[in-house]
């Protein structure tokens, strides 16, 4: 009988925990609602994060995605590569995690010493419009949620077309604009780089 209380009661604590870690990951991009599907690479691509600070063998080095010739590129190529496996980590800009806004805010301020605002949103109002066909290297690429209109993503185009932006469960990696997710959720690009 007693068995029984504990297990109805520990069904209560497991609404109860799954509510608080669904809160917690609906916390978001720097301010933004994010949808927590943003945290997979569902679709099937091949490039994986990294795991405790060592490189994945799927991941290929950016360079061998896309072809650089500027050296303001050759500088933000390095920079994306630095933060590649970097944790998630809501407001964060350092390399003890880090959300999607303020990767791209790090890299453009190190690569192209650009200051970005630390808000997808906000970042989607800078550079030009570009349409995906003409997506270039380090044209920024914005994504919304199935909840809200508006932009709660952001990433930055490395070539093929291939994004490198901060995921909620896997920290800095590599997706495919391909992938169901990310295709069916694009917004549009601005290009801040000539």
């Amino acid at each position: 009988m007693k068995m029984l209380i504990i297990l109805k009661n520990m069904n209560k604590y497991r609404i109860t925990i799954a509510a608080l870690i669904a809160l917690n990951l609906l916390s978001g991009c720097a301010g933004m609602k994010p949808s927590p599907k943003y945290t997979s690479d569902k679709g099937g691509s091949k490039k994986s994060s990294t795991v405790a600070g060592k490189r994945s063998k799927k991941m290929p080095l950016l360079s061998a995605v896309t072809r650089l010739n500027a050296p303001i590129k050759l500088s933000m190529l390095k920079s994306i590569n630095k933060y590649k496996g970097v944790p998630y980590k809501w407001g964060g800009a350092t390399m003890r995690g880090m959300d999607c806004s303020g990767f791209t805010m790090k890299v453009f301020a190190e690569s192209a010493k650009r200051s970005l605002p630390h808000h997808a949103a906000s970042q989607y109002k800078l550079g030009t419009k570009i349409s995906r066909r003409r997506l270039k290297f380090g044209d920024l690429v914005f994504f919304r949620d199935i909840e809200s209109k508006g932009v709660s993503h952001v990433g930055i185009y490395v070539g093929n077309d291939n994004f490198v932006h901060a995921s909620l469960s896997k920290g800095v990696v590599t997706s495919s604009m391909n992938q169901p997710y990310y295709k069916k959720r694009y917004v549009s690009a601005r290009r801040l780089l000539r």
